[in-house]
């Protein structure tokens, strides 16, 4: 524990528990402290901080990573790679979960014509697989066409309870939370109040 950076620490948990309007007396029954022990833990000036166990049953309570907690970002940025996208996209497919389609997309494409030691760039249209995660369901789904004896009973489900899948509220967090991911990656956004915003958003899903 001595390599922890508790400042750090101790900063994230405060953040966390202003965002979940969790008290210091919660947090004490969370981690099995005092309240007056987690006021010293949370207090920057105090020599008092969180055991590993007590930042087991945080990241337990939250459903956040001790990594997190700690600051330590080096695992998920090395999770970030081709590999991981292509298994997060087929776990995906593979449950029905998301659909697929093809976008059209002008980009500037630098080409090495034959004789030129440089590259040039030239607007071109590329092709991209997109994917998405549907508002509503589809008989399509299922692989059923309409002929279908069960597709007919999913049809009287669809007319009794609606259509819409779980990932609808997804969709409403995406379109919020995109356009504010661009604003943070140019610096436009601090990264804690960022990092508040996203915290928000995932407790509402």
């Amino acid at each position: 524990m001595s390599e922890l950076n508790f400042d750090l620490l101790e900063k994230n948990i405060r953040i966390l528990i202003q965002n979940q309007h969790i008290t210091q007396q919660k947090l004490a029954e969370i981690t099995g402290m005092t309240q007056a022990n987690v006021s010293k833990a949370l207090n920057p000036h105090e020599n008092k901080h969180f055991t590993l166990e007590h930042i087991y049953r945080i990241s337990q309570y939250f459903g956040i990573s001790i990594d997190k907690l700690v600051g330590n970002t080096a695992p998920e940025q090395a999770e970030v790679n081709p590999r991981t996208a292509f298994e997060f996209i087929i776990k995906f497919m593979c449950a029905k979960k998301i659909r697929t389609a093809e976008m059209v997309v002008k980009e500037t494409k630098y080409e090495h014509e034959e004789g030129k030691e440089e590259y040039t760039p030239k607007e071109t249209e590329i092709t991209y697989p997109v994917f998405y995660f549907p508002d509503y369901e589809q008989l399509s789904d299922y692989f059923l066409s309409p002929s279908d004896e069960p597709a007919f009973d999913l049809h009287m489900q669809f007319c009794s309870t609606g259509n819409q899948t779980s990932y609808f509220r997804l969709n409403e967090v995406l379109k919020k939370i995109i356009p504010l991911t661009q604003m943070y990656l140019k610096d436009d956004i601090p990264e804690e109040a960022f990092q508040m915003i996203v915290d928000g958003y995932l407790n509402a899903l």
